[in-house]
């Protein structure tokens, strides 16, 4: 059962949401003054702030009012509990003490207040469109107000009860509502400093502000997570399971949203409602597949519904065990196999728990799903009464076979197999058009193998009848896929599902896609998810019925045929999964960022790390710019009477992938200082754990001719990662002013994610010296025996890191760029404005007569633009923004609208909702039929 504290750290996280006892979480909730508070409160708000500042945080005006208004006790609870969520979210709440205390020195202990300000100051300079803390916008100037240093627009401090402050004796803090007298005519404003020591403004990390909950945070983050149509990864699906358990089984009964897309949440909901004859009979009504039926099995028995593991199944009470198999006799008999064929451990369990053929001659009753459970055991035709009824139903289907005394099936996929193993595409795609999920999935061997120069016609025809049924997954799939094999050759590099993420590499010996097919096919593909996107306007966004045999996300989960209607927000995730369907009104504005060509569509997220930003796998960001320098962080807790020795590596290569060096605890310096370790910890005891660090000066580290770092994780003694209770790595861009003072500053922590799963060697990432870029990897390597050092293992990360980077580089997948210039397109009235082509904003206009697809290529492909213009107009108009960076200045003065951003910044503040990059793709579910 979810506790407070597990519901305050997940609204934290997910919302940057603080709930504080007593508040109702309207703009100006709390009530309470700085003058009217007791001076040991007003004392300890400000020591609450300087300590969040210090974790990069700040109070918004209400969040801070609430705060103001609490007894001191509770005062102290709540914001203990604050700092500790803050520090765990950033993973500051760790001893992290290097072997080395040289490595570097300690910075010095400062006054609360001079503290904050000094955060402050250094923020500011780094980010001068940092919010108003106390009316949210960005237009006006933003600047530290003295002495409390709240960061304050102007406009704010010159309204103050309609008084000036140069005009009256006294001026007063719109934040903490403290009055300072201006002794005449007194800039109120804190001076920066100046001269060479002053902190540059060269885009620092931004504080995030943290607002007052609301009593309706946690039923809209279940609803949202509720409404993702593609896999949650790690970190959402625990989100989920604790927010579940915080709603007993009959109220979440009357709650539930008409569709529940992802089948492993629909797992996790029905399971409870199993063993509740009030709730039983809601189950037949989502479940739709038996694998269904298997999930939520394994989830009641507390397994995970990946079924990567299962647990020993419990028993089920007769009626239970009637009505289940009576629902799997309402699928039909080749999907039944079929899902059997793809377990059949599982099932073969599942069967001891249903006894299929409990009753006699009263198997007829479920006598299909019987015969499916006699084909999946090949059971023996030696019961009369039995083998009578199983005949007979087998008589009603010519897929079934009688083979001696065993009834046996001929499966579809085995006839696709057969066909396209024989070259002959005219059968395989005859087979495949029944099923328009697969068809995608294999719509570059169809037409690699058809051998024409141009779209055969009875494959375009299949395409034609495909693409308004497929998922979502299957046609992003097919986008990226299309997009490279027209240029074939090198390796492929696949990434099978799991609890973690492995890369498995081969020759590429697949025939060449002649480029005019691939374009032609990407062009229909294109204008098929335009379409789905201009669709949703004014009415359904999303939803409707789907083919057999689409995976949800194209992560292996399949959907029915009679799929039930779905229903998703223009707004993406914060829409109440149970409301009805409603109008989705255009944008009026649509800004987009072209950096986002560089981060892929989320794929195999059921495997990725947990991490502070969730960045897509293979996605290509820059370098921090604002450091030459990187410290890469471990930490780790050993249980107890474990002794685990990790270890913190890099591998160093040239051009060629060929090996140059290390730098590890073996050798803990690399060309003078241009690599350094902190020193080796060989365990990690309880209560503090270890840390280990290690320095990369980027600059000399090129000069010294390396061109790819690749970092790398090892447990030195083979302790997998999952057995340990605390773990976790990442980096910092770190100032050259400070890398002498600070070892773990949670403000410059650009990423962290945890180490997990049954792995001995974690690849975060790949960093190009000559780019300047990272490429995400989230990569797990495996092992053998023994004791694993980055030495034993140089030549296995070069391949990997080599297969990686030209995989990536190729852009074999459909990226946010294509989808936010889809969305755009379809769903935009007005200007799209795009940035990061040169220092304006380039505009378009869609002609009146311009098909939506066409404008959509103009778009993405940086067609000559329609207008030129330095920033965009957002007031009080409709907007839909997608961006890495999220400081995007006006957003604020919107009247609505979406907003995707990778990193955090000033878009946070607006009033645009959130969506995730996983959102973005389950906006192109197929539209109801």
């Amino acid at each position: 059962m979810m506790t407070a504290d597990d519901l305050a750290a997940l609204l934290l996280r997910r919302r940057q949401s603080v709930h504080v006892p007593g508040a109702s979480g309207g703009a100006e909730a709390g009530g309470a003054t700085e003058g009217s508070a007791p001076a040991d409160v007003r004392a300890a708000v400000i020591v609450l702030e300087a300590e969040l500042a210090d974790r990069g945080h700040l109070l918004t005006t209400p969040l801070r009012r609430a705060l103001t208004a609490l007894p001191v006790r509770d005062l102290v609870a709540t914001g203990t509990r604050l700092l500790q969520d803050v520090d765990a979210l950033l993973g500051s709440d760790r001893t992290h003490t290097p072997l080395f205390a040289g490595f570097p020195h300690t910075a010095p202990y400062r006054h609360a207040r001079d503290r904050y300000t000094s955060v402050i100051i250094d923020h500011l300079a780094a980010q001068p469109h940092q919010p108003c803390m106390a009316c949210g916008l960005t237009g006006c100037r933003v600047r530290a107000l003295t002495p409390c240093a709240h960061l304050v627009c102007e406009c704010c401090v010159e309204t103050i009860e309609g008084c000036c402050e140069l005009c009256c004796e006294w001026y007063a803090c719109p934040v903490c509502d403290s009055r300072y007298d201006t002794q005449g005519p007194t800039d109120p404003w804190i001076t920066p400093a100046t001269g060479p020591d002053a902190p540059r403004g060269d885009g620092g990390p931004v504080l995030r502000a943290l607002r007052l909950g609301a009593p309706d945070d946690t039923a809209a983050e279940l609803a949202a997570l509720l409404a993702r149509r593609t896999p949650l990864n790690p970190q959402d699906h625990d989100d989920l399971v604790l927010l579940l358990g915080r709603v007993h089984p009959r109220d979440a009964a009357d709650r539930l949203p008409p569709e529940i897309p992802l089948r492993e949440s629909k797992a996790l909901v029905l399971a409870p409602l199993l063993d509740d004859p009030a709730t039983r009979p809601i189950v037949a009504r989502y479940a739709d597949t038996a694998t269904d039926v298997l999930r939520l099995l394994v989830v009641r028995s507390g397994g995970d519904p990946d079924l990567l593991e299962l647990p020993r199944l419990r028993g089920l009470p007769r009626p239970v065990r009637r009505e289940l198999l009576a629902l799997l006799g309402t699928f039909g008999l080749g999907n039944l196999c079929e899902d059997f064929a793809r377990y059949p451990g599982a099932w073969k369990r599942v069967g001891e728990v249903l006894h299929p053929f409990e009753g006699g001659a009263r198997v007829e009753r479920h006598a299909r799903a019987a015969l499916a459970f006699a084909v999946l055991r090949g059971t023996r035709l030696d019961d009369p009464v039995l083998a009578d009824v199983l005949l007979t139903e087998a008589a009603h289907h010519d897929d079934i076979r009688l083979d001696g005394d065993r009834l046996h099936h001929t499966g579809w996929q085995g006839r696709v197999e057969a066909a396209l193993a024989r070259w002959d595409t005219t059968a395989a795609t005859a087979l495949l058009r029944a099923r328009p999920g697969e068809l995608l999935r294999r719509i570059d061997v169809l037409l690699a193998r058809s051998g024409e120069t141009m779209l055969p016609e009875a494959i375009g025809e299949a395409l034609a009848h495909a693409l308004p049924r497929a998922g979502a997954g299957p046609l992003l799939g097919a986008y990226g896929r299309m997009k490279v094999r027209a240029e074939p050759g090198g390796r492929r590099v696949f990434f099978p599902r799991g609890r973690v993420t492995q890369a498995f590499a081969v020759e590429d010996h697949r025939p060449p896609l002649p480029p005019r097919v691939a374009s032609r096919a990407a062009e229909l593909i294109e204008a098929e998810a335009v379409r789905r996107l201009a669709a949703g306007v004014g009415g359904l966004a999303g939803g409707g019925v789907r083919d057999d045999r689409v995976e949800a996300g194209g992560q292996g989960d399949r959907v029915e045929a009679g799929g039930r209607k779905g229903r998703l927000g223009a707004d993406g995730r914060t829409v109440p999964a149970a409301a009805v369907a409603t109008a989705v009104p255009p944008y009026d504005i649509a800004v987009l960022d072209a950096a986002l060509g560089d981060l892929p569509v989320p794929f195999a997220e059921r495997a990725s790390a947990v991490s502070l930003v969730s960045v897509p796998r293979g996605s290509s960001l820059p370098l921090p710019g604002d450091s030459e320098r990187l410290r890469l962080f471990l930490h780790w807790l050993q249980p107890k009477g474990v002794r685990v020795d990790l270890d913190l590596s890099v591998a160093l290569y040239d051009d060629a992938w060929r090996f140059v060096g290390l730098c590890d605890y073996t050798q803990l310096e690399y060309g003078g200082g241009a690599a350094r370790h902190s020193g080796d910890l060989t365990s990690a005891p309880a209560p503090h754990g270890a840390t280990e660090y290690l320095d990369l000066d980027l600059p000399r580290l090129a000069k010294a001719g390396i061109r790819y770092v690749v970092p790398a994780v090892l447990s030195y003694n083979n302790v997998p990662f999952d057995e340990l209770p605390d773990a976790f790595a990442g980096f910092m861009a770190v100032d050259p002013a400070e890398q002498g003072r600070v070892r773990y500053d949670p403000r410059t922590v650009r990423q962290r994610f945890d180490l997990a799963g049954e792995a001995a060697l974690r690849v975060p990432m790949v960093v190009d010296l000559r780019s300047r870029r990272a490429w995400w990897a989230d990569l797990t390597l495996a092992t053998g025996d023994g004791n694993h050092d980055v030495w034993r293992y140089r030549a296995v990360l070069g391949r990997a890191g080599h297969d990686l980077v030209d995989t990536f580089e190729t852009g074999g997948r459909a990226t946010l760029w294509d989808l936010a210039c889809w969305t755009a397109a379809a769903r935009t009235d007005g200007d799209v404005l795009v940035r990061g082509r040169g220092h304006v904003l380039w505009g378009y206009r869609r002609e009146p007569d311009e098909p939506r697809a066409d404008f959509a290529v103009r778009i993405r492909d940086g067609w000559e633009p329609d207008v030129l213009c330095a920033e965009p107009e957002l007031t009080d108009r409709r907007a839909f923004v997608a961006l890495v960076h999220g400081d995007l200045a006006g957003t604020e003065r919107a009247a609505s609208g979406t907003a995707y951003r990778l990193f955090p910044g000033p878009l946070d503040e607006g009033p645009l909702t959130r969506v995730t990059a996983s959102d973005l793709a389950g906006w192109l579910g197929p539209a109801a039929r």
